[in-house]
């Protein structure tokens, strides 16, 4: 049995993103999901969890030595309204342990503990005047089918790509 091959909605590849590259990528992404026809509320959904995924790229990236490319996005159709979002960047080992229990710690929560949690942190975040830290993986969570993929490669003794993979069935 063959399987049906992706079909690219955006990428990006370099060793560095700034606001205008996020900007480009939500942009194309928006544009291509319109192109192919899907109801407002699918692509509000598919490019709330790119616009998280991206942004955190954007703010946590950290610079890399190296002269490869190793930030990467890659937003695809897997199948029939079947989606993948891939995001690999760089940050700093440091903050890999606290970034997986995170996750973790979200994939662990049904759709009623997301939502109570997701509120929590709403009010705790007002009354505390956080800055939205973890607010993202919590939205990704609610909007995906699986639990968040995360995985850590060290490149070096302070560096670690982080590749964070989100699938979602419309």
């Amino acid at each position: 049995m063959f399987r049906k091959k992706s079909k690219i909605i955006a990428s990006f590849t370099g060793n560095k993103i700034d606001y205008s590259q996020v900007n480009d990528i939500l942009t194309t992404v928006w544009t291509k999901l319109e192109e192919d026809k899907l109801e407002l509320p699918e692509i509000k959904q598919i490019y709330s969890v790119v616009t998280e995924l991206v942004e955190n790229a954007f703010r946590y990236s950290c610079p890399v030595t190296e002269s490869h490319d190793c930030l990467t996005c890659l937003i695809s159709e897997t199948g029939k309204k079947q989606y993948q979002i891939v995001i690999k960047n760089p940050i700093e080992v440091s903050k890999t342990e606290r970034l997986k229990d995170k996750i973790d710690f979200v994939n662990s929560l049904n759709p009623i503990g997301l939502k109570k949690f997701y509120q929590h942190e709403i009010i705790r975040q007002k009354d505390e005047n956080h800055a939205g830290a973890g607010l993202g993986l919590i939205i990704i969570a609610r909007k995906i089918n699986e639990p968040i993929d995360f995985k850590v490669e060290l490149l070096n003794s302070t560096v670690a790509l982080v590749t964070i993979k989100a699938k979602m069935k419309l």
